[in-house]
């Protein structure tokens, strides 16, 4: 999961607007977010993190602060800190307070727990089998929200399958990361990164023989814009004893990337 975090930051600026939460705003999270991950230094961290006192503005300009302290606290966790993870929840929740038709509020939500449920299973003294999951399931709701706000936020939405396959829970499957991906895919995301989350979906509903949910047929309509989506979804096609996978397989070989 922790490669997730790389990955997503360069979706953020990206992703499509909202027309309350303006993509300068978007530009300026995620170039805020990129610096942050430049600074491994805790005390440097801890300085910025004093700097960072929100007030009881409740404008668009008031809920940013929370933002960048939420974002600041998850890069403590990840240098070391981990309970500044849960420090962080509390930062966005309060910016999701404010702004609750923002993706962004959620989506750092969905981070800071995310962020703790990996530390929490990383810790020897912690004994079990789901160590973690708990954080791992109140991130998968609420990357679940931040969809709801849009459901085109493809950092959100990456990390909603994240977390459900992670978990194996077939019923979050059914009834979050369905409807997400649909949600998307109507919203007329048609991107590889999309692609390759429904047939991430797929494959596990395979492995658990579930008979697979994505639209199927509307995918192969679109011609998967890389070779690696159109080689993923064809593997699934072949599990699934579809008689279309061995010429969607060739095509996507025939790619040059």
């Amino acid at each position: 999961m922790g490669g997730l975090r790389t990955v997503t930051l360069a979706w953020l600026a990206v992703t499509a607007p909202l027309a309350s939460q303006s993509p300068g705003l978007r530009a300026e999270l995620a170039g805020y977010q990129a610096d942050l991950a430049r600074v491994g230094d805790t005390t440097a961290l801890r300085a910025r993190e004093r700097a960072l006192e929100p007030g009881t503005d409740s404008s668009d300009t008031g809920t940013i602060p929370w933002l960048h302290r939420g974002l600041t606290r998850i890069r403590l966790g990840q240098v070391g800190d981990g309970w500044s993870f849960g420090r962080a929840t509390r930062d966005f929740s309060a910016a999701a307070a404010q702004r609750p038709a923002w993706p962004w509020p959620w989506y750092g939500r969905a981070l800071a727990e995310q962020g703790r449920a990996e530390w929490l299973a990383a810790d020897p003294l912690n004994l079990g089998s789901r160590v973690g999951y708990g954080a791992l399931e109140e991130a998968l709701r609420s990357a679940r929200q931040a969809l709801v706000a849009e459901p085109g936020f493809l950092p959100a939405l990456t990390l909603l399958v994240d977390a459900a396959v992670v978990l194996r829970d077939t019923q979050a499957v059914r009834a979050e990361v369905r409807p997400a991906l649909a949600g998307a895919w109507a919203a007329g995301l048609r991107t590889p990164e999309l692609v390759l989350a429904l047939v991430r979906v797929a494959r596990e509903e395979l492995d658990d023989s579930l008979p697979p949910s994505v639209p199927l047929d509307s995918l192969l309509r679109y011609l998967p814009a890389t070779a690696e989506a159109g080689h993923a979804l064809a593997w699934t096609g072949f599990q699934a004893g579809t008689p279309w996978a061995d010429s969607l397989y060739y095509a996507a070989a025939a790619r040059d990337d």
